[in-house]
């Protein structure tokens, strides 16, 4: 109700969305898709301006990030957990307080205030970690790399 003029919509399923629903009633700029997955998640996930993860809880490398960085959205979340590892701060995103909600409508009012260059740097940016860090040959190179070395290590200690 704070961000009026903010269109807001809420993919996946959970305990709380009957509540979410109920707290919902009577605000136009607020849509519940559901479930989604496969080509339709790709098509919400690339008509959003920024994906919001306002996580609780202490994930490591939620997948919510990665799939809006490897279409180039820009991800707000939640500073708790692995979250603030992987959004760079005004360079793929931004970090939020966890559970604080004035802090959240400070990110996203700053965010509807990019420019254009902006925002496109922004996306440029997310896409770009995205590729760096989780394209799957790189991922799979690097996680090589690390077992050799481990190993190596071992022999030596041996």
């Amino acid at each position: 109700k704070e961000l009026p003029d903010t269109r807001l919509t809420i993919v996946g399923t959970g305990r709380e969305e009957p509540k979410l629903r109920e707290l919902a009633e009577g605000f136009n700029n607020i849509e519940f898709m559901g479930y989604k997955q496969g080509d339709d998640l790709k098509r919400i996930i690339a008509d959003a301006s920024f994906i919001i993860v306002p996580s609780e809880w202490y994930e490591n490398n939620p997948m919510t990030v990665i799939e809006g960085y490897m279409q180039g959205i820009p991800v707000i979340g939640s500073a708790i957990g692995g979250i603030p590892e992987i959004i760079e701060n005004g360079r793929t995103g931004y970090t939020f307080t966890c559970r604080d909600k004035n802090d959240l409508i400070a990110k996203i009012k700053k965010a509807s205030c990019l420019s254009d260059t902006e925002y496109t740097q922004m996306s440029i940016s997310a896409k770009k970690f995205a590729e760096n860090n989780f394209d799957e040959e790189k991922y799979y190179n690097k996680l090589m790399n690390f077992y050799i070395q481990i190993i190596n290590n071992r022999i030596k200690s041996n």
